[in-house]
């Protein structure tokens, strides 16, 4: 991994979503609560870079409890914060509204890394794993939190994959997540997976996010309209726009090259983070990197299509650009995880080969 092409396309990322927060928010509320969260989150970076993500190991099962307990937390009646009609939301006074799923995301990388360890997961551990991610599964869609809970099942097929737990049960669960959804999906849920694909036959309803999105980055042309400066955007035509539609704001304003450039950047620091799962020696953080990049990579590749209407609105945030304090954490303590163990895969050549000459009767 080149340290340095993460840390550029990193701080690339932060910086164009800050701008886009800041355009569309302003400084006064979210622009400054959320360069707090980076600052924040770059320092925590910087402490998961110097160790081994093996250190956490021990800390993977009270995590999950601790993260389960807080889903739970949320749901009580006068407990969690109710917004857009989802109960997401702890209330921790001066420390503002926090949401536990966020927090649930890296605590099931953590809990499958551990579980998946083995050589060959057979059944017992898959089904152990599948139990694991049920449960918070569950939990963040009674919330109901439809985007996460895929984000959820898209870290569990992702490491369950990569540690070579049996096809049959993948397929099927796949299989039978499919068939189910048709019956356990809210009639607003179904409309919103369904009106992607016809955003013009309701462009005031439930194709009004779609619609409004296409039109601003549409608008932006191949320079943009200039920050501050998109005339939907900035006038409110533009839903959600520095949190799950933030990349309307980067096409708008930015334009085509801003966009491309953003898709760039990102691209890099993907192909650094998988180069990184693939050399890992030790297997647990190996895994710890596969759950991270399918974290981030599905999320990314999600919002993006929902932005331009190649996936139906599910609520998806864009890494390191969408305003959310949460979500900023998270993704920078899983990048310094990845960071930390590419540091200890780089030192361990180093020092077989320092080991090797200090060996008796070595020239």
């Amino acid at each position: 991994m080149s340290l340095r092409a993460v840390v550029c396309s990193l701080l690339g990322l932060l910086t164009v979503g800050w701008l886009a927060v800041w355009s569309s928010a302003g400084w006064a509320g979210e622009g400054s609560r959320q360069l707090t969260h980076i600052v924040i989150g770059l320092g925590l970076l910087g402490l998961c870079a110097q160790s081994r993500p093996l250190s956490v190991r021990p800390l993977a099962l009270p995590y999950f409890f601790a993260s389960a307990a807080a889903l739970l937390l949320v749901l009580l009646p006068g407990v969690g914060q109710t917004v857009n009609g989802s109960q997401r939301w702890l209330a921790l006074g001066p420390l503002g509204n926090w949401q536990p799923s966020e927090f649930s995301k890296l605590a099931l990388i953590l809990i499958l890394a551990r579980v998946y360890q083995g050589r060959k997961p057979g059944w017992r551990a898959f089904l152990t794993a599948g139990a694991c991610t049920g449960l918070l599964f569950a939990l963040i869609a009674k919330q109901p939190d439809l985007g996460t809970a895929l984000v959820l099942g898209a870290i569990f097929l992702g490491m369950s994959w990569v540690a070579g737990a049996p096809p049959l049960g993948l397929f099927g669960l796949v299989g039978g997540g499919a068939a189910l959804a048709p019956f356990v999906l809210h009639d607003y849920q179904k409309n919103r997976l369904l009106i992607f694909l016809h955003p013009e036959t309701d462009p005031r309803g439930l194709g009004y996010h779609i619609t409004q999105s296409q039109l601003a980055i549409g608008s932006g042309g191949w320079v943009g309209q200039g920050l501050g400066q998109g005339a939907l955007s900035q006038n409110g035509f533009v839903p959600e726009n520095w949190t799950d539609f933030v990349f309307s704001v980067i096409g708008e304003e930015l334009g085509l090259l801003g966009a491309w450039g953003l898709l760039a950047l990102g691209a890099l620091l993907a192909v650094q983070l998988l180069r990184v799962s693939w050399s890992c020696r030790d297997r647990y953080e190996s895994l710890v990197c596969s759950g991270v990049c399918t974290l981030l990579g599905f999320q990314g590749l999600v919002n993006l299509s929902m932005t331009v209407g190649l996936a139906p609105v599910v609520g998806i945030p864009l890494p390191f650009c969408t305003y959310g304090g949460s979500a900023m954490l998270i993704n920078l303590v899983g990048i310094g995880l990845v960071m930390g163990a590419a540091q200890a895969d780089n030192t361990a050549p180093k020092l077989q080969e320092l080991l090797k000459k200090t060996e008796p009767g070595a020239d």
